[in-house]
């Protein structure tokens, strides 16, 4: 059975590097991985947050592209 597995982040260095742990650790198993990020925006900036937001999804989409081998 093909494993599911969830990571939550915050695009830190942190979060970047339990990413990279994550995808060592399971390199030799049939799985998926589910990247989750969430946060509280207030009402008068979220249009400017999910641009925000959006740019640095792409990015790190991006790099963690990368690592698929």
């Amino acid at each position: 059975m093909k494993k599911k597995i969830l990571i939550p982040t915050d695009f830190s260095k942190n979060a970047w590097n339990a990413i990279t742990y994550a995808s060592d650790l399971f390199k030799n198993k049939e799985c998926s991985f589910f990247l989750l990020n969430a946060y509280n925006a207030t009402m008068h900036s979220r249009g400017h947050l999910m641009k925000d937001k959006a740019e640095m999804l792409s990015f790190e989409t991006e790099k963690i592209s990368q690592l698929v081998v």
